[in-house]
């Protein structure tokens, strides 16, 4: 529903590139290209500007991947505030791919994504390097279970104003730590993971490869690194 505003950031990217002799911009309302050259034809935003949205709350049963992704697309320029909470009953479980491209977020200062249901919301792992003016960030879901093989770490980045970061679930565990070197502002940190009764400890096997370690030892070091039942 925000393709409108995906558009018209477009429009005046491609007349800031070419100036006012050569481009054209989609009619929304006749579905034809116009001249920039027709001051008579303008769309206003080209005029007055873009919307200058700032902050967005969103709360909905479904996930809306497409329309937040437009969103911060449409919007990266102004937006300040992004919190997003998406609610889905377990049986539409699935993996939520979101930060692809958004683009520069040049001050957006407060980032927050839930999911929840059981659903992985794994994140673009370039986003943070797009997000240069962060100073709280918070993402939580409710991942359980999972392999060590399929955890990639985000891109190191540098949070130099952040001083909350909160994450849950598979951001806790694709999290850099390098990060930390330069969140000097850094106050809040949690890094956790779903609370059950139950505890999920991925298999022995599995975690001797994910640290390289062979026989009890690590090649590089003494000691031994697992611990066998």
């Amino acid at each position: 529903c925000f393709d409108w505003a995906a558009q018209e950031k477009e429009d005046m990217e491609s007349l800031s590139q070419h100036g006012a002799g050569g481009p054209t911009w989609k009619s929304q309302d006749f579905g034809q290209e116009l001249s920039s050259t027709d001051p008579s034809l303008r769309p206003s935003y080209l005029i007055h500007g873009l919307v200058p949205l700032a902050r967005v709350n969103i709360e909905y049963h479904r996930i809306l991947t497409k329309d937040l992704d437009t969103i911060a697309f449409a919007f990266s320029q102004p937006l300040e505030r992004l919190w997003v909470k998406f609610v889905q009953g377990p049986a539409l479980m699935q993996m939520v791919h979101l930060g692809y491209g958004w683009g520069r977020l040049p001050i957006l200062d407060r980032l927050e994504l839930f999911v929840s249901s059981g659903n992985r919301l794994a994140l673009n792992s370039f986003l943070l390097t797009q997000c240069p003016s962060l100073l709280t960030f918070k993402v939580k879901d409710d991942t359980f279970v999972y392999y060590c093989r399929d955890i990639i770490p985000c891109v190191p980045v540098h949070l130099l104003r952040a001083w909350n970061i909160d994450l849950k679930g598979w951001s806790a565990l694709t999290f850099d730590p390098t990060a930390l070197e330069s969140t000097k502002q850094l106050r809040i940190l949690r890094l956790n993971m779903k609370r059950s009764k139950c505890c999920y400890i991925p298999p022995v096997d599995e975690l001797e490869r994910s640290y390289s370690i062979v026989n009890g030892f690590r090649p590089d070091g003494p000691g031994t690194g697992i611990c066998h039942a």
